[in-house]
């Protein structure tokens, strides 16, 4: 399984141009989606040799068309981030912010302790509902030092790799080293 992520400042030039032709309920939205697609176009095409791909949807979840690639996006405060593998998988990825912990544990009726005990709850249950079927593994680990990010899928995940998306002349994208929960 890879997951491949870019910060969204580095590539807002690159969606500039289709930004106006699309209608979304806020600006934000639409250059999440974009952004989104950027990335899925990129590294489909890239990492898995596949041009011009194109994009189904089933159940209201996007699907590649033909292909033996499955994929899932998830997006929070500057970073989009997707998953890809051959067996389905679902990704989120959360901003780490101070939450009221009290009130939290109340709403879900269980004790967090601190805001790794939530992120861990929340970015499991985020992407157990995108998988859609019963996850059987899954992977949690810290992004940065600021976002939590986890991967489920229903087949046992053999080998993680991230990798991280740069803009500079060229894009290019690199293995990111991670901490694992």
């Amino acid at each position: 399984m890879e997951i491949f992520f870019l910060k969204k400042d580095e590539f807002l030039d690159c969606v500039k141009s289709r930004i106006d032709s699309l209608s979304f309920k806020s600006e934000k939205r639409k250059i999440e989606f974009l952004q989104g697609r950027f990335l899925l176009n990129f590294v489909l095409e890239k990492r898995y040799n596949i041009i011009n791909p194109k994009i189904a949807y089933q159940e209201k979840k996007p699907v590649l068309e033909g292909g033996d690639i499955h994929f899932n996006i998830s997006h929070s405060h500057g970073i989009v981030l997707a998953a890809f593998d051959y067996a389905p998988v679902g990704v989120d990825v959360e901003f780490i912010k101070s939450r009221n912990l009290d009130k939290l544990s109340l709403y879900f009726n269980r004790n967090f302790v601190n805001n790794s005990d939530f992120y861990k709850f929340w970015t499991l249950y985020e992407a157990e509902i995108k998988l859609s079927v019963k996850a059987v593994d899954k992977r949690q680990f810290n992004l940065f030092s600021d976002y939590f990010c986890t991967v489920v899928s229903p087949i046992q995940i053999d080998n993680l790799k991230i990798f991280q998306l740069y803009n500079s002349k060229n894009i290019t994208f690199k293995e990111f080293f991670y901490e694992k929960h």
